[in-house]
C-alpha cells in the first residue's frame, strides 16, 4: 500500500512536490512545474495548499545512515561557505589595497 509522505532526498524547500510525484509515479519535476503554473495563476491558492502540505503530509522516515550522511553533507556545505566568504573577504581587502595604491600613484603622479 502507497502512503503519502514529504520526501527526504527529493526536496527543494520541503519535499512537498516530491513526496507527491513519488506517490504518483511522475517526474517531481512535472510537480514542482505543476506548482508554479498554480502560483503564477493563484499565488494565494498555491500557498495556502503547500504550507497545509507541509504541515499535514507527514515526513518520510529516513534509515540512520541516511540521516548521518545528511547531517555530514550540511556540515561540508557549513565548513565550505564559511572558508569562501572569509576568503572573499580577504580578496576584497586585498583588492581595495591595490586600488588605494593605484590612487595614491595617480595622484602623486600629477603633482
Amino acid at each position: 500500500m502507497r502512503q503519502l509522505y514529504r520526501s527526504s532526498t527529493d526536496k527543494l524547500l520541503c519535499g512537498v512536490c516530491g513526496g507527491l510525484a513519488k506517490y504518483l509515479d511522475v517526474d517531481s519535476v512535472i510537480i514542482r512545474l505543476l506548482a508554479i503554473a498554480l502560483f503564477v495563476i493563484n499565488p494565494g491558492v498555491a500557498a495556502l495548499l503547500y504550507t497545509a502540505a507541509c504541515i499535514i503530509m507527514p515526513k518520510e522516515a529516513t534509515t540512520s545512515g541516511e540521516e548521518k550522511l545528511e547531517r555530514k553533507a550540511e556540515e561540508v556545505i557549513k565548513d565550505l561557505r564559511k572558508g569562501l566568504t572569509e576568503g572573499a573577504k580577504g580578496l576584497g581587502v586585498f583588492i581595495g589595497v591595490i586600488l588605494v595604491i593605484i590612487g595614491a600613484v595617480m595622484v602623486l603622479s600629477n603633482i
